[in-house]
């Protein structure tokens, strides 16, 4: 699908639901995209708890230029949290992508997401 960034918001972004919540059979995550110009793209992936502050989620920052792209993570990177807690990688509950503000007219075009070995 394609992410379409609200620039009314602080931080715009997009979130995606998985439609398998229970990682704990794969070692990693597979994310191919497009994205139309040069921009930092931030990807943070929650759990099921109530609460999923930034210490508690997964979080990952990278600049992309303009073009298409495969960024991956191992499951076990993902599952430790800056707080040190660890996600459940048997709930998880959105994988979400922001852009920096002054970038907020980026498009991004998600072809792929995938768990795999």
């Amino acid at each position: 699908g394609q992410l379409l960034l609200n620039d009314r918001d602080e931080f715009p972004g997009a979130e995606l639901v998985p439609v398998v919540v229970d990682w704990r059979a794969w070692k990693k995550l597979h994310v191919e995209f497009e994205i139309d110009r040069p921009a930092t793209l931030l990807v943070t992936i929650r759990d099921q708890r109530s609460t999923n502050g930034y210490s508690e989620r997964f979080n990952a920052e990278r600049e992309f230029g303009a073009g298409r792209h495969r960024w991956e993570w191992r499951l076990s990177e993902i599952e430790k949290t800056p707080g040190g807690k660890d996600l459940d990688l048997s709930k998880i509950d959105s994988i979400n992508f922001f852009v920096d503000r002054r970038e907020w007219k980026t498009r991004i075009n998600v072809v792929r997401v995938l768990l795999g070995d």
